[in-house]
């Protein structure tokens, strides 16, 4: 008797692709930039946005790489230790990486607490203080993580958003208009003068300027700060004296531009704060952000965003969708049938209020199947990942 065919016999394309990403796996690493761009980058869906996060614990230096396909990557490295300038000129210090963790899994640990001795509390004060100590620690991870984006991020948060509306027009002018600003200002030039062929200009690019402007109409003065002091930076480690004392004049400056170039977007009904159509963020942060909760950031709430664990993960499943269409130029949106859902409520049975919450609707979904206060076993798991397409 002929064994069975691993792949099935309705999935003969699925042989093809698993010999492919065995050939890619052995050959990835030897890449050079230009193939890395064609196999990695250039495949990414045009309305999805790729964002790799990379912490360095022992210099305390944030790294954030943006990826979007037939477009050149935005790389960024930002100390959590930089200063910046306060309103009073004196310094203020970011929260380290170690703080940030430490207070996380002081958090993670004390909702662990809440969450195993739920039952013991059953008189009605015991309750109240049960879901009291339960707020406080909701607020404690939003302050974290509101900290996290300003301190952290600070005036690039930008580099994890996906694509918005934006007037090319208007682009280009803010490019230019940040340029000559920057120069004007490092140079003490005065508006529209020429620059001297001895004089060195650092170049914005519309990338970077995408980011800025994703800050919206009205920035902080913080994140102001954080823009001028990096841009500055560029220009003194060129060798070019900076007087970091008259920085607001360009951060005035600043501020202007950006709230003219929405400004000048919404006369011509482009809205510059409203994302495009299937716009999607993959975020993939390495082993020590993964704890983190990056979907949860102020800028991130309203962001359709996906994680993945790494690049070579988002490429196979890319590449097998394009081998299942039969279509290995031209990208699909994948979509699944909601009928097909299945889920597990309340396994432990320790959630009832969850379950009181969300048992009825669940059963009157049509087509849903899944277990409520019970665990499932191996083969229900399996079945389930195979038969349905939308796991709860």
């Amino acid at each position: 008797m002929q064994a069975p065919s691993l792949y099935g016999n309705n999935h003969r394309w699925l042989q093809g692709h698993l010999e492919y990403l065995r050939d890619t796996y052995n050959e990835e690493h030897d890449l050079d930039d230009s193939e890395f761009q064609k196999k990695f980058v250039d495949i990414i869906p045009p309305n999805w946005t790729v964002c790799s996060l990379t912490m360095n614990p022992n210099t305390n230096e944030l790294s954030i790489v943006r990826l979007q396909a037939e477009k050149t990557s935005t790389v960024i490295k930002l100390s959590l230790q930089r200063t910046r300038r306060s309103h009073n000129n004196t310094s203020e210090n970011t929260m380290g990486f170690v703080a940030a963790i430490d207070e996380l899994k002081q958090i993670i640990s004390e909702s662990d607490k809440t969450i195993s001795t739920a039952k013991f509390y059953t008189e009605k004060t015991a309750v109240n203080e049960w879901w009291k100590r339960r707020m406080q620690l909701d607020h404690q991870l939003k302050r974290l993580l509101n900290t996290i984006e300003t301190e952290w991020l600070g005036g690039f948060k930008g580099m994890l958003c996906g694509n918005y509306h934006e007037d090319s027009e208007g682009l280009k002018k803010f490019q230019r208009k940040l340029n000559q600003l920057l120069h004007n200002f490092v140079y003490g030039l005065p508006p529209n003068s020429t620059r001297e062929k001895s004089q060195k200009m650092i170049d914005i690019n519309l990338n970077m300027c995408r980011v800025f402007l994703r800050l919206g109409p009205d920035p902080s003065s913080r994140e102001l700060d954080d823009i001028i002091d990096f841009l500055l930076s560029c220009y003194e480690s060129q060798g070019v004296d900076i007087d970091y004392n008259r920085a607001d004049i360009v951060q005035n400056q600043l501020k202007g531009e950006i709230n003219r170039y929405h400004e000048t977007a919404s006369i011509k009904n482009i809205d510059t704060m409203t994302r495009e159509q299937n716009d999607h963020v993959i975020l993939i942060p390495d082993n020590h952000l993964h704890p983190i909760p990056w979907e949860s950031l102020p800028i991130m709430r309203s962001q359709p965003v996906s994680r993945l664990p790494c690049l070579s993960f988002l490429r196979d499943r890319i590449m097998r969708s394009l081998a299942a269409n039969d279509d290995d130029d031209n990208w699909t949106e994948v979509s699944i049938n909601s009928k097909k859902t299945c889920y597990v409520l309340n396994p432990s049975g320790d959630l009832m209020h969850t379950q009181n919450e969300f048992e009825t609707a669940f059963k009157n979904m049509d087509g849903w199947q899944g277990l409520i206060q019970e665990k499932p076993v191996e083969l229900q798991w399996q079945n389930m990942l195979e038969s349905r397409d939308l796991y709860m």
